[in-house]
């Protein structure tokens, strides 16, 4: 599949259309895993403490780095007031940042050494900037939808496959030309194996003029 070919417009619209469990789950994590990150544990509940998923990186020292996921969907965006959207993502990254998360499998405890806010759609510069200005904390960073589009292009294209309307017709078309060849086939050489049987049944003489048996 070539992800080029399918429109920016359907891929931010497929991202926006997304309930903010499944940009979580069927992109966010999938597409950070693949990028290297491990764990990418599921954190949303009563207990999440600010983070939706929380992920093990290896920095170039060899050390393990906490990096918390906080997933919004829609867009996040800042005129004159901020949005609920916007504040409520400044509170739930700066209640992220502050909690220390243990690795049961090590029994570290780590402080988060980033916190990412991925939004399904844009997050536009004016929000940005009064989160940035807001949480001051060095370790934010942001994935919005633009953000994010290049990056499946290049590792989790398959991702794609769902938004194109003239897709699934044609998957659809090809496995039925594919079941009706394998029938036709099937049908043909049962009728051949039959034929074969009959002419090959008691005192039939082949070409060389012996009977077969």
């Amino acid at each position: 599949m070539r992800p080029e070919t399918i429109p920016l417009t359907k891929k931010l619209r497929f991202l926006l259309g997304l309930t903010e469990d499944r940009f979580r789950d069927i992109v966010v994590r999938p597409l950070l895993l693949r990028q290297g990150l491990r764990d990418g544990r599921d954190l949303c509940g009563p207990d999440e403490e600010g983070k939706d998923a929380a992920f093990i990186a290896t920095n170039a020292l060899g050390l393990s780095e906490l990096w918390v996921v906080q997933t919004k969907k829609g867009k996040l965006n800042l005129a004159k007031e901020a949005t609920e959207n916007v504040v409520e993502a400044i509170t739930q990254l700066k209640t992220a940042l502050a909690t220390r998360l243990v690795l049961l499998a090590t029994r570290e405890r780590l402080s988060p050494t980033k916190a990412i806010l991925c939004a399904s759609g844009t997050v536009n510069a004016a929000a940005r900037r009064h989160i940035e200005e807001t949480v001051s904390d060095v370790r934010l960073m942001f994935l919005d939808a633009n953000d994010l589009v290049p990056k499946i292009d290049e590792l989790y294209p398959e991702l794609w496959l769902g938004i194109d309307p003239e897709i699934y017709p044609y998957l659809r078309a090809v496995k039925q030309l594919m079941e009706s060849s394998s029938e036709a086939w099937l049908s043909l050489t049962s009728s051949q194996q039959e034929a074969g049987l009959r002419s090959s049944g008691p005192n039939t003489t082949c070409r060389c003029g012996c009977i077969g048996r």
